[in-house]
């Protein structure tokens, strides 16, 4: 299993995406986690159309996310489905 905590900026995300991806041949299970309670005011959720594509691009290719808590479930449905959102 690949465990990745993803950054909370565009740029941290970015460079976490990158270790994720050179992952890719060492495990067929990949989660990310965020550990930030409110990353609804940080860079990744405030980004631009371009960055949220290429976070879906990237949670395409995850088993799922790791959350905090329940309440922050919410903040990822947009990205993976809510099976797939693990606290």
């Amino acid at each position: 299993m690949v465990y990745v905590p993803a950054g909370q900026t565009t740029v941290g995300y970015t460079c976490d995406a990158g270790i994720h991806s050179d992952c890719k041949n060492y495990s067929e299970e990949k989660y990310l986690h965020t550990f930030e309670a409110d990353i609804s005011s940080t860079g990744i959720m405030k980004s631009g159309k371009t960055m949220k594509a290429f976070i879906r691009f990237v949670h395409r290719k995850v088993n799922g996310q790791i959350v905090l808590g329940n309440n922050l479930r919410k903040l990822f449905n947009w990205i993976v489905p809510g099976k797939s959102i693990f606290m």
